[in-house]
């Protein structure tokens, strides 16, 4: 949830000392399969090709009726994922994301690779990509972009690395990419040791805090965790917000209503970030602020929150709901109720939601901020990747991914509050233009 700043650059600087000593990936040339091996498989929009050692049929989606193909079989993997699903390789998600970034982003490609048995043609996994140039290097990073909070394989069971190299070698198919950008890893997702064993180590490892949901049967015992003047204050609080009318607190599936809520939370977001001098990447492009509102619309995995003080909104939470696990995406308050931190009654509100609804964790996502450490007792690791295919790929992972980006954020953050106000205004103006469409 980044309640206030998440998906903004002003998040608590990650421990460096945390980086996980991996190994590096050395430079090599790539090796794609072959693209003379690649034909249409009579899937429709699917390209596809053998893998080297012959034991898969490896085939790329590079178009929506190609990603619409595939529909019953990622749903499919979604239920037999061995590891925790993240809502952002769900294909409701990345379907209302990939529409809205083709549309504004023709240049981009689409690059979702399924990884099938060749013995039986059953689907192995799916590798939700897509492919942008950046400084003349072709990457490939997640479908959905700078929404993505957890990246992951979708898979049947716990995916081979022999299966998850055939996806990786499908650099040659529908677009041939010179590095893949694995970003925002957790510990226990399905591809996390693969990424381990032969990936480079990019960036600092941040961690998400968690509230585990399993240890009280009831709000009363999760919020006991908070030190007493945490708890005296909320209640405070509370009384505060109530003097000022009725307080009403309500979950939102996916729908019209939904899509209007995230609406609305996107604006109190960007009118947010602009007064405090914050830069978002993911929100500053409208083609991301597009693709959430379709996906509050459509995706099943959905759930918008919105707590009223005296028929005013005051507060919207935008989350998602995968299995057992409860993902808060983004948090945005009225500013006109700001001095009483509705905020936090969002948070205590939706515990209390997810525990009548039998969920099991309550995921801040990352960074680690403050305020989710005042809910939150446990973290989770997260860290970023990079795989090369070529010398151009291992230099931008090296270079830029490695070095250079993560300082660029972090001078950012050094700037005299002044600047960081101008900068932010600059790209503000430029997210807010049409922010009504």
């Amino acid at each position: 949830m980044s309640r206030p700043c998440d998906l903004a650059y002003a998040a608590v600087p990650a421990r460096a000392g945390q980086m996980p000593q991996f190994r590096s990936a050395e430079p090599v040339a790539p090796r794609p399969l072959a693209p003379a091996n690649a034909a249409s498989c009579g899937r429709d929009g699917e390209t596809c090709a053998p893998s080297r050692n012959g034991l898969f049929r490896v085939c790329v989606a590079d178009s929506l009726d190609g990603l619409d193909a595939l529909k019953e079989t990622w749903e499919t993997l979604e239920r037999e994922a061995a590891a925790p699903l993240t809502p952002f390789q769900s294909f409701g998600f990345c379907r209302a994301m990939a529409e809205t970034m083709l549309k504004a982003h023709p240049d981009y490609r689409l690059h979702v690779i399924c990884v099938r048995r060749a013995a039986d043609d059953e689907p192995l996994l799916i590798l939700p990509m897509e492919i942008e140039t950046h400084a003349g290097v072709r990457v490939a990073r997640w479908l959905s972009g700078p929404a993505v909070q957890y990246g992951d394989v979708i898979a049947a069971g716990v995916p081979g690395d022999d299966a998850l190299k055939a996806a990786i070698d499908s650099a040659g198919i529908g677009g041939r990419a010179d590095v893949f950008d694995f970003r925002n890893i957790r510990k226990d997702a399905a591809i996390a040791p693969f990424l381990a064993r032969t990936g480079h180590a990019t960036g600092v490892t941040s961690e998400a805090p968690f509230v585990d949901l399993t240890q009280g049967a009831d709000l009363d015992a999760v919020v006991a965790r908070q030190r007493g003047r945490k708890r005296k204050d909320r209640r405070r609080k509370r009384r505060r917000l109530a003097e000022r009318g009725d307080i009403r607190f309500e979950v939102v599936g996916p729908g019209a209503r939904a899509a209007a809520l995230m609406h609305q939370a996107l604006a109190f977001k960007l009118d947010w970030l602009e007064a405090n001098g914050l830069v978002s990447r993911a929100l500053s492009q409208k083609w991301v602020r597009k693709g959430l509102i379709e996906a509050a619309a459509n995706a099943p995995i959905a759930r918008i929150s919105v707590l009223n003080v005296g028929g005013d909104i005051a507060a919207i939470e935008a989350g998602f709901v995968t299995g057992r696990r409860y993902y808060a995406f983004m948090g945005t308050i009225n500013t006109a109720h700001g001095d009483v931190s509705p905020g936090e009654l969002q948070t205590e509100e939706t515990l209390s939601w997810c525990l009548e609804n039998g969920i099991e964790r309550y995921d801040f996502l990352p960074p680690v901020q403050r305020y989710k450490l005042g809910w939150a007792e446990e973290t989770e690791r997260v860290a970023n990747y990079a795989l090369s295919r070529s010398p151009r790929g291992w230099l931008y992972a090296r270079l830029w991914l490695g070095v250079a980006e993560p300082r660029m954020k972090a001078t950012f953050h050094r700037l005299p509050s002044p600047l960081r106000h101008l900068l932010a205004r600059f790209v503000g103006r430029t997210a807010a233009e049409n922010a009504a469409g």
